[in-house]
């Protein structure tokens, strides 16, 4: 197998968790039990497996929803998230890497209340941290 080279731009504890997918509607794909409603993020979600990769499913909850103008430019791929033991430190080693904070720690009814946070760069794109 041919070696591979580690990008460590976030840190050493960052492990994959999900991709996002904007979706206009979830309703006949997914059972509506397993939505999520998220009021802090203004997103219902869901999670779905996809031939082995976690995928969250991302509905907006109207047009003040940040998800809202992606499907406007249909552009359904919407983030990469890791989790992280420590959100805070992980912003801190992003920032050294050029990525800027979106948007700073918050609570995510879709992830018990664990914090969130978003951040970006020209190279990677939107990704979410998750707190773990």
């Amino acid at each position: 197998m041919k070696e591979v080279y580690r990008l460590n731009v976030l840190g050493d504890d960052v492990v994959f968790h999900h991709i996002g997918i904007v979706t206009k509607s979830m309703d006949e794909i997914i059972d509506p039990k397993l939505k999520i409603e998220d009021p802090i993020q203004k997103v219902r979600v869901a999670f779905a497996d996809m031939h082995g990769l976690q995928v969250e499913l991302i509905e907006p909850l109207g047009d003040e929803s940040p998800v809202h103008k992606f499907l406007k430019k249909k552009q359904y791929f919407y983030h990469l998230c890791f989790s992280v033991k420590d959100v805070e430190r992980t912003l801190e080693i992003s920032k050294e890497n050029d990525f800027y904070c979106v948007s700073r720690p918050a609570k995510a009814v879709a992830f018990g209340n664990n914090k969130i946070a978003w951040i970006y760069s020209r190279e990677y794109g939107l990704i979410e941290l998750l707190e773990r």
